[in-house]
């Protein structure tokens, strides 16, 4: 029986009705029996993964376990089985991240709608940082919009509530129907991450590693993403991370100029966070993007940690669909800001419809 359901929206053509219909988006689909209930809410669950992850390598002792990385046939049977269950087959994923350490349970989390019920795949060991190997945490929604966003969250462990805000965001826009988090230290393996996806960083002895899982493609966290992007032929993939450089970042993986601006989820959603950061009180000199656009805040360009080795935006690549990623870094105090969160969500649904295009078109 199928599990999940993608659901389509009526055209709407004023941002306002397009964000209430993606948030009102409730069908209930047929589904085989539920999963037991989660061991806690999601946010206890994602900081106790994160607390308990393994360390970075410097720091290593024996009092946490160790990140070691999957097969590529893990990777590949993972990202199919994923596929499959979305496809609504969702015992073939159960059995595949059983196998892998994964655990399946629903949860019901309070959203801006109401209660709502979540698939959530967790791996019971990372709860002890004795038996912890660092794999990643998902949740899923049953209700499937037009156009899903996959949040993901690949540096949990370094990055000041990085995590905390991963799971506001998925919370409070029902349109992010994914959220995927990494929770092992970027730093802790010694080898390096491919050189397709190497550049220079001011962690890590100023290299990529393998255990980066922002980096590599051989991570059940890139197995996740993959599994949707087969799914989900519409799908945007969000991605969040933390600088010390000051205000925002956004781009699509890319530097220089799209055109037109309509085409980039990631330029709408700059423009959206920008404004909802300025409402906040946040300099406009610090909101920026890697690219330059046709829109409100399209010329505030400065060329900063742009994600164009990132490793999901090149498997995005790999499909013709880079345009489909959004790069997103922000400083610790926009992460500190209590309004962020509910700004980052409303920037989130806005990306995921249509109407924001005639805004940069007119």
């Amino acid at each position: 029986m199928h599990r999940y359901l993608k659901v389509t929206s009526a055209g709407v053509r004023h941002y306002a009705i397009a964000l209430l219909a993606l948030m009102a988006l409730s069908l209930s689909p047929a589904r085989a029996v539920d999963p037991p209930a989660c061991p806690d809410t999601l946010d206890a669950m994602a900081l106790a993964l994160v607390s308990n992850a393994p360390v970075t390598l410097a720091d290593d002792d024996a009092s946490h376990g160790d990140y070691v990385m999957p097969s590529m046939g893990d990777v590949d049977a993972l990202a199919a089985a994923f596929a499959t269950g979305l496809g609504g087959d969702i015992g073939t994923m159960e059995t595949q991240a059983a196998t892998l350490g994964l655990d399946h349970c629903l949860l019901s989390l309070a959203t801006p709608n109401g209660n709502e019920d979540i698939d959530v795949w967790y791996p019971p060991d990372g709860f002890d940082a004795m038996t912890t190997r660092g794999l990643p945490l998902l949740a899923l929604r049953r209700t499937i919009g037009t156009r899903p966003v996959i949040l993901g969250v690949p540096h949990a462990a370094t990055e000041y509530r990085i995590a905390a805000q991963g799971v506001a965001v998925f919370t409070g826009q029902p349109a992010v129907t994914m959220l995927v988090i990494a929770p092992q230290h970027r730093c802790h393996l010694a080898d390096i991450a491919p050189a397709a996806f190497q550049g220079s960083t001011d962690q890590c002895d100023g290299v990529y590693r393998e255990s980066d899982a922002a980096h590599t493609q051989q991570s059940l966290f890139h197995a996740l993403h993959r599994g949707a992007w087969s799914a989900w032929p519409t799908a945007i993939t969000l991605q969040i991370h933390g600088m010390s450089a000051a205000g925002i970042s956004a781009s699509p993986g890319k530097k220089g100029n799209v055109a037109p601006a309509s085409d980039w989820p990631a330029t709408a959603l700059h423009d959206r966070y920008a404004a909802g950061l300025e409402a906040l009180g946040f300099d406009p000199a610090t909101l920026t993007t890697c690219v330059d656009y046709t829109g409100p805040r399209g010329d505030r360009v400065r060329e900063h940690l742009c994600g164009t080795k990132n490793a999901q935006r090149g498997g995005l690549a790999d499909l013709t669909r880079e345009r489909d990623f959004i790069h997103l870094e922000q400083s610790r105090n926009v992460r500190e800001e209590p309004g962020g969160d509910d700004a980052l969500a409303t920037a989130a649904g806005f990306a995921a419809s249509a109407i924001w295009r005639d805004s940069f078109e007119q």
